[in-house]
């Protein structure tokens, strides 16, 4: 592995995961996809915390979620209401924020809304314009990353409003967030939200 990317033991562990799916290490930031050592790390935080010399207790999800669709960034317009003016959010994205609040009220069904600082992490999954494929499939020439609108904070942005009064009572309370978009069919987003532990005065 080259040295700009021998940064922690935590990307050993990863790194070592991965070359036993085949993986050499030295292609691990290019190619293929990168995706796996991100899931690597979010499916074995425990270990991944353990090896990392920055220790921060991590607690279970209070909501683990997968909204099914294509998802679509907090767009709004402008629409005159007698001598002024007000934004409203556009019917494409009102209804993706409708299918968030219905996926996320029908898991929190009976439980109290979360005070304290949390933790929200995002997973975009976004299908792959047609132009990238071909006759015979994915073209070579078809980027690996979605690099082109909608950025991932105007969509975390969408389903930070969607769960306000459903899962928390405010979106201050997010402390640490992660927002991440990638191609991948279905087209989802993958949410979780952790409280955040005491770390009296500690830098997380």
């Amino acid at each position: 592995m080259t040295d700009d990317v021998h940064l922690s033991p935590v990307w050993d562990e990863a790194s070592k995961q991965m070359t036993t799916l085949g993986y050499p290490p030295d292609e691990l930031v290019r190619k293929p996809d990168p995706w796996p050592v991100i899931d690597w790390l979010a499916d074995n935080m425990p270990r991944a915390l353990e090896l990392c010399p920055y220790k921060v207790p991590l607690a279970a999800p209070e909501l683990e979620l997968v909204v099914y669709g294509e998802a679509v960034a907090a767009v709004y317009g402008k629409r005159r209401i007698g001598h002024g003016t007000e934004l409203y959010l556009k019917p494409h994205a009102r209804e993706w924020r409708r299918n968030i609040e219905a996926a996320a009220g029908h898991a929190r069904r009976g439980k109290p809304l979360l005070n304290g600082p949390l933790e929200l992490d995002l997973r975009f999954y976004l299908p792959r314009p047609k132009a990238h494929y071909g006759a015979r499939g994915l073209r070579p020439s078809a980027p690996n990353w979605p690099t082109g609108r909608p950025d991932a904070l105007k969509l975390a942005r969408n389903v930070e409003d969607a769960l306000t009064g459903i899962v928390w009572r405010d979106d201050a309370q997010v402390c640490r967030q992660t927002a991440a978009k990638a191609y991948g069919e279905p087209a989802r987003v993958v949410i979780a939200v952790r409280c955040l532990p005491d770390l009296k005065g500690e830098t997380a």
